[in-house]
This record gives C-alpha cells, structure tokens and sequence, in this order.
C-alpha cells in the first residue's frame, strides 16, 4: 500500500519506459544477435562494442558498423540481415524479474504507460503478446519514428508530446543504458535507471536520477522518498 501512495504523493501520472534491458531479458538473445551478424563479415564481436551500442535505433547500429569496419553493403542491405537474425532470435527471450509486478502496481493506479524505444514495432508486438503485455501500454514510440535515435533526446519528446501532458514535471522514465538515460536526461525528465552495480557509475554520468539493480529496489526507493 505505501507504494500505491507514493505514487498519487508523487503525482505522476505518465511513465515512459524503454524495453529491451528494462523490461525485457533480450540483451542476450540481441547480443547471439550481434556476434552472428559480425562473424558472418568475419569480424570478432564484443561485449564491449555491443554495449557501446546500446540505444541507437537497429539502422543507426548498421550505418556505424558499415563505416567502423568497412562493410561493403549499404546500411539498408546491412539492417534487412541484421533484423533477419534477430527475428530467429528475439522471441526467446521473456520478461525481467519484477517487471509484470511493476506494470501491474503503475496500471492499478491510473498512470499511463508509455513505451520507448530504439527497436522496431515488429519485433516489440510478438513479446508484447507473449507476455501479455499489450494493452497495458497507452503509446508506443519506435526508433524509426525519429531520424536521430537514443542518445539523442528527439525520441523522448515524440512520446511526450503522445501523453499529451502539458508538463514534464508529472512524467518519469525507466532505463537501463547510457544512452537511454542520456536521450532522457536532455530531454528533462526524472529519470530512473535499473543495470548491474558495475553500470551504476556510467548511468549516473548519463544524467541518471538514481541508480538500481532491479524493479524490487527501485520500488523500495520510492517507497522511502514517499
């Protein structure tokens, strides 16, 4: 119960969350994703590289991939194989620990929920089904509805101006990348961020607001502040 308080003590009344990473456990089916594109140009993948991009939208990681390593197709070319691969893939994967309690507790309480991000509506909508999660979104806001995504904060104020909200002030966001957090941050909204301890220090430089492991204490945050 003093979660569903602090949420009318707080008064917000939109959420605008991204999903892979956030919500959903896809980071390493996207990752087998990413190592089977680069090894199919013979280039040796890593993790390091993969988290560098991390928010971009699919196209914008072609086009980066095509001029660091000199890919010979043209990034269009590169982002039909990329998503061919990812389509084999992507439907493993299944929600994070504490995500559905989290949606639940936010849609109990009349606060619109907003989802954001960097990847295509075709992959989003089969897990979105898969999880039951479909109708519990107001908006969807999708990498190739701005030309410049994440960390740019154009994507953020698309959804935004989709809440129809006349202030930010009411507004917070969930993510769990550098580049989210930052497109977020310029974009003026609270933002929050859940990643492994070893992201904590990154996500804080991006402009997080604070920093959690999971769900379960970003809960009990707010349970404290409230």
């Amino acid at each position: 119960m003093a979660f569903y308080k602090m949420i009318s003590n707080l008064e917000f009344s939109h959420a605008l969350l991204d999903f892979d990473g956030t919500l959903a456990n896809t980071l390493p089916v996207l990752y087998q994703a990413f190592q089977d594109f680069l090894r199919k140009y013979n280039i040796t993948p890593t993790r390091e590289k993969f988290d560098s991009l991390n928010g971009p939208s699919l196209l914008e990681i072609c086009q980066t991939l095509k001029r660091d390593h000199q890919l010979t197709p043209d990034p269009e070319t590169l982002l039909a194989q990329y998503k061919m691969i990812i389509d084999q893939k992507y439907h493993h994967a299944n929600p994070l620990e504490g995500a559905d309690l989290f949606l639940q507790t936010l849609m109990t309480h009349k606060v619109s929920i907003h989802m954001v991000t960097s990847n295509t509506k075709d992959h989003i909508e089969p897990l979105l089904e898969k999880f039951g999660w479909k109708s519990i979104f107001t908006s969807f806001t999708y990498g190739n509805e701005v030309e410049t995504s994440k960390p740019d904060p154009a994507i953020y104020e698309l959804s935004w101006k989709k809440t129809k909200s006349s202030t930010k002030k009411n507004v917070f966001v969930v993510e769990d990348s550098a580049h989210g957090v930052c497109a977020s941050h310029h974009a003026g909204f609270i933002t929050f961020a859940i990643a492994g301890l070893s992201q904590h220090p990154i996500l804080l430089e991006a402009g997080a607001e604070k920093t959690f492991t999971n769900f379960d204490t970003l809960m009990d945050y707010l349970l404290k502040v409230s």
